[in-house]
């Protein structure tokens, strides 16, 4: 098993455990259990880089994420679903977020998008981050280069920039759509899914 795939599988495990209090009751346990009881290899070598991953010690600071986000709106309002992808610092897609919002315009999914990614982001233990939208909106008005007109999106600028502070380090780039595939494809699926 490859380091990359080891990651990627203790990143998925953080984050599928991520709800309260258990992320930690798991990192207590690998380190209080023996991995010598442990026969199968693979399954020790992941366990105990689950344990590095989770443990108190070991920090992320260092550590950055780059997030690619999209929300996407079916009729605008209509149908909306937010989408994610996040990366960690060799491209590898660490976690993904899809989630139907209900009936939305497509500035409000994005902006709900981008909350979503940097919550995620934070529960996976990542301190600095890159942002790539293809929203030239979301991009401009976080970078504080455009007002938000939009009475409607204020609270939800509030919202996303409160959740920034919280990083050591933020970018935001707008891309285009083509380099956004893979957030682009997340938000359509959810948007048509109507959860």
């Amino acid at each position: 098993m490859t380091k990359e795939n080891k990651k990627r599988l203790a990143a998925q495990l953080i984050s599928s455990l991520s709800e309260e209090g258990i992320v930690q009751r798991v990192a207590k346990l690998l380190e209080t259990k023996p991995f010598e009881d442990i026969t199968d290899d693979k399954v020790k070598e992941l366990l105990q880089f689950a344990a590095s991953e989770l443990s108190p010690t070991e920090s992320k600071d260092t550590e950055t994420c780059s997030l690619f986000v999209d929300g996407s709106s079916m009729g605008n309002p209509g149908p909306a679903g937010a989408g994610g992808s996040i990366e960690d610092e060799s491209g590898v897609e660490i976690a993904t977020i899809s989630k139907y919002l209900g009936i939305a315009t497509s500035n409000v999914a994005e902006y709900k998008a981008l909350i979503l990614g940097l919550k995620e982001a934070k529960k996976l233990g990542f301190t600095s981050i890159n942002v790539f939208t293809d929203s030239e909106l979301v991009a401009n008005q976080i970078a504080g280069k455009w007002r938000v007109k939009d009475v409607k999106l204020k609270p939800l600028v509030a919202e996303a920039k409160d959740i920034i502070v919280s990083f050591q380090n933020f970018e935001i780039t707008s891309i285009s759509r083509t380099n956004n595939r893979r957030a682009d494809q997340l938000a359509t699926h959810a948007s048509a899914s109507e959860r």
